[in-house]
């Protein structure tokens, strides 16, 4: 037992710290728009395309770990998830019924397309799929809000949101998705630290971190 709560501190610690430095850095992005720095002569954008792949990257990996605590059957020995799709619903819906509304369908197709519509386009062509949207917030440059007064202006709105109310054409906002970024992983450290039985060796691969 003391060697399993090693190796999950291990992997709690090397996921804090590997999240944690994606939400350092697109807080960048954050000031930049803050105060008004975008779009200027040198052309300095405003983040979204960025922010949007790097926080599914996030989803992608917390999907897994969580993935492979309940469903290790899905993966193979070498700790490569065999449908990163199915991890993603499985993750969402438990983000969901455990408090946090990210504004999610209780579809399991719709929340496929999301996946496949956002990640899978943002990861192989560096845009989302037609008839969706990513967006961020345009700031109040007045007010001189810090980064996480910001933040907090933007867990007031919704994360996702069915721009058509068909089920199919999604917008995510990147800000609000990003103020929910360590609740996100509040939620699936807790988890883990709770999983009874876990694959140890399994869960490291899935990290791509050694033992300790």
């Amino acid at each position: 037992m003391e060697n399993q709560k090693l190796v999950v501190e291990k992997c709690i610690d090397d996921i804090e710290d590997r999240v944690g430095g994606v939400f350092n850095d697109l807080k960048a992005f954050v000031y930049i728009r803050n105060n008004s720095l975008q779009h200027k002569e040198e052309n300095i954008g405003g983040g979204n395309i960025v922010i949007a792949l790097s926080l599914f990257s996030c989803l992608n990996l917390l999907a897994k770990v969580h993935y492979c605590t309940v469903r290790p059957d899905k993966f193979e020995d070498d700790g490569s998830c065999k449908d990163e799709t199915a991890s993603f619903l499985y993750f969402m819906k438990n983000i969901q019924k455990s408090g946090l509304d990210l504004g999610l369908p209780d579809s399991g197709d719709a929340l496929q397309l999301i996946w496949n519509g956002f990640r899978n386009w943002l990861a192989h062509r560096l845009t989302v799929q037609p008839g969706k949207q990513v967006i961020t917030f345009n700031f109040d440059v007045g007010t001189q809000n810090s980064v996480q007064e910001s933040l907090d202006y933007a867990k007031q709105h919704k994360v996702f949101e069915d721009s058509d109310n068909d089920g199919r054409n999604w917008v995510v906002n990147c800000d609000a998705l990003l103020a929910r970024l360590p609740e996100i992983v509040e939620i699936t450290v807790n988890q883990l630290r709770d999983s009874s039985k876990l694959n140890t060796e399994l869960l490291l691969n899935v990290i791509g971190v050694e033992y300790p």
